[in-house]
């Protein structure tokens, strides 16, 4: 379930509502579309507490305190917005969203019944609105990656990958390539990489998508290099993908000159909080190193890696096995 809530598409939503205009309102949206989540939230707490029904402010602070990991603060907020506006789907999108992220933490018993709500909140912001691309492309997610206890089912996400193909061809193209590779039909996925690649080559996510096809279940490292490397070239920006060849040569021994050139690279970045740290970066250089046998330098990264993450277990091993 960890995995399915890492393919959760975080959208942008706006949702609609009788307090759109307010000026409060533009501002926390402002705020919270810069990824100011700490100003957001007092914006919005501000305008609750004076108005404690504006559904729009109770669905961005639930958004927030979803970003804080506060769950079950973000599913009262949301849960009160829905019942405010039983109507709009987006409520019902994002209560559906934060029930999933609820599955991380819970045990067993009660993963179960978050994965069900999750499902049936999806549902239903596809039925109040069946143009809802972001819910159906997290009930496809959902239908392949829960188990079946859980309501997981391959036909269902067939069936979602059709609707979504109709609204969005390059998403469409992407679910059937995720279907494809939950059928472990992996030339078929890349059929449909490349063909949305063909009509998208400016796509940065589908190099990378591919890129990881190419390396996981391939074990095409030279085709992984190359995707990753168009990744790069069509969005220098894309961060992991500096990592994810580093992260080849230390794990498969290959092309050690780049994997060093871009963990290096990367080191000179700030990592956002979903991408490895420093440290592992560090971490992996140090593998990297050993990779080419140079020993003094593969224990000057493990160190650095220590230092900035004295818990980092995998480093600590490392560098007592050096």
């Amino acid at each position: 379930m960890r995995n399915l809530i890492l393919l959760i598409i975080m959208a942008f939503i706006i949702p609609a509502g009788s307090q759109a205009s307010e000026p409060h309102i533009d501002k926390g949206i402002e705020l919270f579309d810069k990824e100011k989540y700490t100003e957001a939230k007092e914006v919005f707490e501000y305008i609750i507490k004076a108005n404690p029904e504006n559904d729009i402010a109770l669905s961005y602070l639930a958004r927030v305190l979803l970003e804080e990991e506060n769950y079950d603060e973000a599913i009262d907020k949301l849960e009160y917005a829905v019942e405010l506006k039983e109507q709009n789907s987006n409520y019902h999108f994002w209560l559906a969203i934060v029930y999933g992220a609820k599955v991380q933490e819970a045990s067993i018993f009660k993963a179960t019944r978050y994965a069900k709500k999750m499902k049936n909140g999806l549902i239903t912001a596809i039925d109040l609105d069946s143009n809802n691309l972001d819910a159906r492309l997290n009930l496809a997610m959902y239908y392949l990656n829960a188990p079946g206890i859980m309501g997981g089912s391959l036909e269902k996400a067939k069936e979602q990958a059709v609707e979504i193909k109709k609204l969005d061809i390059l998403k469409g193209l992407s679910i059937y390539a995720e279907i494809y590779k939950y059928e472990e039909n992996y030339d078929m996925a890349v059929k449909e990489y490349l063909s949305a690649i063909d009509k998208y080559p400016e796509n940065s996510d589908l190099y990378w998508s591919l890129g990881i096809l190419y390396e996981d279940e391939k074990e095409d490292y030279e085709k992984a290099l190359d995707m990753y490397e168009k990744t790069i070239k069509t969005d220098t920006s894309y961060l992991y993908a500096y990592y994810r060849i580093g992260r080849m040569g230390a794990l498969y021994n290959t092309n050690l000159e780049k994997a060093v050139e871009c963990l290096n690279i990367y080191l000179k970045t700030e990592p956002s909080k979903t991408n490895p740290s420093h440290a592992s970066a560090h971490w992996r250089l140090g593998m990297v190193y050993e990779n080419k046998g140079k020993k003094d330098l593969a224990r000057k990264e493990y160190e650095s890696a220590l230092a900035l993450d004295p818990k980092h277990k995998e480093a600590k091993k490392a560098l007592s096995n050096l």
